[in-house]
């Protein structure tokens, strides 16, 4: 691959546009990221802390936003001995980073106003909800002791909570996964009973079959949905050390699942932002 300075990209002897390129690899799943460092679109993470050289000796300096890069500018001039004077419009600083907590109150551009009723304890990040490990974001955290906490996607052992539901919880795990292996069983059977309105050659009914079973912890001879030997639907007893195998949950029934509406609730990790 050549051209990083460039904005054509000659991938073997296919020349594109470096947009194109990284469209093309990020639809197909591949780093982006990781490219755009290759391609010099971006600056490589830093192997020191951020810092300003010089003094100030007192110079006076406006900064229009106190958004994140406005405050950051006036922390990092301060310590160069700058005086520093913010101007912002809103009545919070922040910028786009805000945390929405219990009591927190917003008034809309059209006079109307929100007031979070969250539990104490609870919060929500309507701006950017994640740092990047590389960010120097990060490097404050750290100097101004701001605690942090892992951010996840997805907790597949959370609970899923359906008041009408028996029982009314259930992990996401044994939704999402119960009720997968329940639609492979059906699907099975019906593939292997010829009973799909599309005729399908024995090869391709096979490899379906095959893969219908491996997706649905299903039982090779009867198609029937068996509990699963590799945790997808987590533990009653957790495996320990030695040879202690662990006990794992049974597959809740499919009417179960369908009543309650568990599988539906598991879905949002794939939703296209």
């Amino acid at each position: 691959m050549r051209g990083s300075g460039a904005q054509i990209v000659q991938v073997g002897t296919m020349t594109i546009s470096r947009r194109s390129f990284l469209h093309s690899l990020a639809a197909r799943g591949g780093n982006a990221y990781g490219a755009m460092l290759a391609l010099d679109l971006l600056g490589s993470p830093r192997a020191a802390a951020f810092a300003l050289d010089g003094h100030g000796r007192g110079t006076r300096v406006a900064i229009l936003g106190a958004g994140v890069a406005g405050l950051c500018a006036a922390y990092e001039l301060r310590k160069r001995g700058y005086t520093c004077t913010i101007l912002e419009a809103r009545t919070r600083p922040g910028g786009r980073a805000w945390t929405v907590r219990n009591g927190t109150t917003e008034t809309e551009l059209g006079g109307a106003a929100q007031t979070a009723e969250f539990s104490e304890g609870l919060y929500w990040n309507p701006g950017p909800s994640r740092v990047p490990q590389q960010h120097v974001t990060i490097d404050y955290y750290r100097e101004l002791g701001v605690p942090m906490e892992v951010f996840t996607n997805v907790n597949e052992n959370a609970y899923v909570h359906v008041s009408r539901a028996k029982p009314a919880r259930v992990r996401m795990r044994d939704a999402a996964y119960g009720l997968r292996g329940h639609v492979d069983e059906l699907l099975a059977k019906a593939v292997a009973s010829d009973a799909l309105d599309v005729a399908m050659t024995k090869d391709d009914r096979d490899k379906l079959l095959a893969y219908l079973r491996a997706d649905g912890g299903l039982e090779r001879s009867t198609m029937r949905l068996a509990q699963p030997r590799d945790g997808r639907l987590g533990y009653v007893v957790d495996p320990g050390g030695g040879n202690q195998p662990g006990i794992e949950h049974d597959p809740l029934g499919l009417a179960t699942l369908l009543e309650s509406g568990f599988g539906g609730e598991t879905g949002f990790a794939s939703e296209y932002d």
